[in-house]
């Protein structure tokens, strides 16, 4: 049997290998959590428990869970094939880009476990001869409300100064990221750098993200894309250098957390009704439009 708690996408990716092994799993996910994740566990045929508690406390209750049951922890029994898996997105960023490593890669952190393997993944590029990635850049992204690898790397301190998670990219709300000391080494050996958004710019990433690429990203790709234009406008790229934005989470599975936006109007299925409210719609401008200009002001 498996015993998890969901951070949102290890809890599905548990739920899933479980149903395709023919053993049970069990989620018990923080109550701040998305509802839409923990659905998407039950869909997948696990068992799941809603805790009042962060995910740093749910994480410590789980652990304690599996010790006095004999059952794994899949954020644990399963961590050191995460964290290799992990070391893989450096792979295919640098293969991806014709075996020319970017010049910087901004990645979000919540446990740190992939922006730390992505120091390793480069790494070995260079050991085995294949990419030259001395240069890339290493810099992390996280919400104000919960950024202890972001203020530790800022004020140049190897220790994480543990917080009380505060914010609405619920997938980053790790107060205590286990790997952050890590993190910290990664980027200051890199050169990069840290930096945190507020709440609204974290979903105004997400509506320039959607606006612009078509791509609709959950607040912990949002926080990437906020933290992104912080660092252009604080001159930390040059243009001709290339800059890769890991882009986490869907966002189909938070979209009842984005701030409400007006419902469409209800009218007639009319074709006068609907020609008056194209009219109207069409005053009111494009997104897009608009979120390109301010992409390129």
């Amino acid at each position: 049997m498996i015993g998890c708690v969901s951070t949102g996408n290890v809890g599905t990716a548990v739920a899933s290998m479980a149903a395709k092994a023919g053993v049970a799993s069990y989620v018990f996910y923080p109550n701040r959590l998305e509802d839409t994740k923990a659905r998407a566990c039950m869909a997948l045929g696990a068992k799941v428990c809603q805790v009042e508690g962060n995910y740093d406390e749910a994480n410590r209750r789980c652990r304690e869970l599996a010790l006095e049951t004999g059952m794994d922890f899949a954020n644990i029994t399963l961590r050191p094939f995460y964290a290799e898996g992990a070391k893989t997105a450096a792979f295919e960023i640098v293969g991806q880009l014709g075996w020319n490593p970017p010049e910087h890669i901004v990645t979000a952190a919540a446990g740190g476990t992939l922006s730390s393997r992505l120091h390793k993944g480069l790494s070995e590029l260079r050991q085995l001869g294949l990419a030259d990635t001395d240069r890339t850049r290493i810099h992390i992204a996280q919400p104000s409300g919960c950024n202890p690898i972001a203020s530790a790397i800022l004020a140049e301190e190897a220790e994480i100064h543990a917080v009380t998670p505060e914010t609405a990219a619920h997938s980053l709300a790790i107060g205590a990221p286990g790997d952050g000391y890590l993190v910290i080494d990664a980027v200051l050996k890199r050169g990069g750098t840290g930096a945190y958004a507020s709440d609204p710019e974290i979903f105004a990433g997400i509506d320039l993200l959607a606006a612009t690429e078509g791509l609709l990203t959950e607040p912990a790709g949002g926080t990437t894309v906020a933290v992104l234009e912080k660092l252009a406008a604080a001159g930390r790229f040059e243009p001709d250098e290339t800059v890769v934005a890991i882009i986490t989470g869907n966002g189909l599975k938070t979209l009842d957390d984005h701030p409400a936006k007006p419902w469409p109007a209800k009218i007639d299925c009319e074709l006068d009704a609907m020609l008056a409210a194209l009219s109207e719609l069409k005053e009111e401008g494009s997104p897009t439009a608009a979120a390109r200009e301010q992409l390129f002001a």
